[in-house]
């Protein structure tokens, strides 16, 4: 569609012939451009005018040949764009050879791939992957459960079946929270220890509740303390509501209240709660990313932020509390100083990017993973680093990513595809240590 700048639209006709350049998300310098061909006229969109006037009508040439010399440079300007675009994709997409022949020069290698079932519930929400407690312990979604794996062992050792199928589920306080298609939400004591497969788990302490937000569907939950200790879930609903609910152990039994309240105009996709100040950031179907302080009465909006051009998927804080990334539905994830409102870091992907996250102290690492097939692991100490995985390299068709987790330790990092958890080992040596030398 043509905006405001261009100019009067002309006349089309069957010989008419209408040229569209359009240039993804990580080209954004180059502008789009329509050339309409339509007889002997020649209109062009601006900021592309080609100085149509300059050489060009000086009445030495005919009509034709300005249309031929029109075309002609046209066509040159449009092979220059797709050279330089196709050269910018061809160097942010390494091969799959040399991303299988990587070398500890990158920030992590495949290890192994683990035979799972995850199950997608939403074709956007992919962050159905946990590794909340031990190295080798990760927790997936499927059906109606959510799945233990030792990894070490390679295979399922715990089982936590629910009353409904859990769209998103988190971790927090040695407690795991799961919400699903209908505003349902369950809360459930998890013990940090592994065990075998078959010990029964109806005995921890667990509440299930329903949103009051007329049956729509649960994006994400967090579940975290309040400034008073106190057990807390975040609940983002496509109803435009985030639920605070608050929970206490009465008698082994535990009961969860909503304590406050948020509203917003769209739904809300994601949360994220810094550790040591509190402070929320939420994001939606919106380009505005906001940002809530606590008070005694709940949480309350101190500023907003915007740069993307489409929904917000997913938001998190580093470790100290001092910057949070979100990821947008246009590919862009942009991290923020949260003492400063311009972004620190704006990186790109020519699809949408679904879920991000930093990785735990002190590696200084921001992973996050777009719709298909790529993980992308950025430095945060110099952010034009960056290593592109190709997630499954041993597969040639599209992979779609249901989400991914560190370890508590960062030394892997673990990637759930549909039928596999793929096992990244970080290189924590190079991300702790630091070159030196030595006068003679």
């Amino acid at each position: 569609m043509m905006d405001a700048s261009t100019d009067a639209a002309p006349p089309i006709g069957p010989e008419s012939r209408i040229e569209d350049d359009v240039f993804g998300e990580g080209m954004q310098q180059f502008s789009r451009r329509y050339v309409v061909h339509s007889g002997d006229q020649i209109f062009t969109r601006r900021p592309w005018a080609y100085d149509v006037e300059q050489g060009m009508s000086d009445g030495n040439t005919t009509a034709p040949e300005r249309v031929s010399r029109m075309r002609e440079r046209s066509a040159y300007v449009q092979s220059l764009l797709h050279n330089a675009y196709s050269r910018a994709m061809s160097s942010a997409r390494p091969s799959s050879a040399s991303l299988r022949n990587s070398t500890w020069n990158d920030f992590a290698k495949h290890q192994k791939y683990i035979g799972s079932s995850i199950q997608i519930k939403h074709w956007q929400l992919r962050d159905l992957v946990r590794c909340p407690f031990e190295r080798d312990d990760v927790f997936v979604v499927k059906g109606f459960a959510i799945y233990r794996y030792d990894i070490s062992r390679q295979n399922v050792v715990d089982r936590h079946g629910f009353l409904f199928e859990p769209t998103c589920f988190g971790f927090g306080e040695s407690f795991l929270g799961v919400a699903g298609e209908v505003s349902e939400y369950a809360v459930q004591h998890v013990s940090p220890a592994l065990r075998s497969i078959g010990l029964p788990v109806e005995n921890s302490i667990q509440h299930y509740g329903s949103l009051q937000t007329g049956g729509h569907v649960n994006n994400a939950i967090k579940i975290t303390e309040d400034l008073d200790g106190r057990l807390s879930a975040f609940l983002c609903n496509n109803s435009g509501h985030l639920m605070v609910m608050t929970g206490i152990d009465q008698h082994g039994e535990l009961q969860m209240s909503e304590s406050s309240s948020l509203y917003c105009s769209v739904s809300i996709n994601h949360c994220a709660i810094s550790e040591k100040e509190r402070t929320l950031v939420y994001v939606g179907d919106s380009e505005e990313v906001f940002v809530c302080r606590p008070s005694p009465t709940g949480y309350r909006q101190c500023c907003t932020f915007r740069e993307a051009t489409d929904a917000g998927m997913s938001c998190d804080w580093n470790s100290t509390g001092t910057s949070f990334a979100v990821a947008s539905q246009d590919g862009l994830v942009c991290v923020w100083d949260r003492r400063h409102k311009r972004p620190v870091a704006r990186l790109t992907t020519p699809s949408a990017a679904r879920c991000v996250k930093f990785s735990p102290d002190p590696l200084d690492l921001l992973a996050f993973t777009e719709h298909r097939n790529y993980l992308h692991l950025v430095d945060c100490r110099m952010w034009e680093n960056r290593q592109i995985i190709k997630v499954r390299d041993d597969m040639h068709e599209d992979i779609d990513i249901c989400g991914f987790d560190f370890s508590p330790c960062g030394s892997r990092l673990y990637v759930g595809t549909e039928d596999s958890i793929d096992v990244l080992e970080i290189n924590r040596e190079s991300r702790t240590s630091f070159p030196y030398s030595k006068l003679a």
